[in-house]
């Protein structure tokens, strides 16, 4: 059984405005039952910290090119 990690970016003004639709990426990690059914915690942990560190960089390179969609689709208006 595992359980499920969500990781939401968002793009925010100076004011705290949102300037994009937040991304949110969701990821199964390891329960806490996981933890217990396997003997070496830190390979219990390795899984753990394996699937978010996963999560994290899909998240942020999914973010960063949503924001440069936006940026680049903002500047040909200004070019236009």
């Amino acid at each position: 059984m595992s359980n499920k990690m969500e990781i939401t970016i968002k793009f925010k003004d100076e004011n705290g405005n949102e300037e994009a639709v937040p991304i949110t990426v969701e990821a199964d990690i390891p329960s806490y039952e996981d933890f217990k059914k396997i003997n070496n915690f830190r390979e219990a942990f390795d899984l753990y910290e394996r699937a978010v560190l996963k999560a994290r960089k899909e998240a942020t390179e999914r973010a960063t090119f949503h924001n440069i969609r936006i940026l680049l689709s903002s500047y040909n208006q200004i070019s236009s």
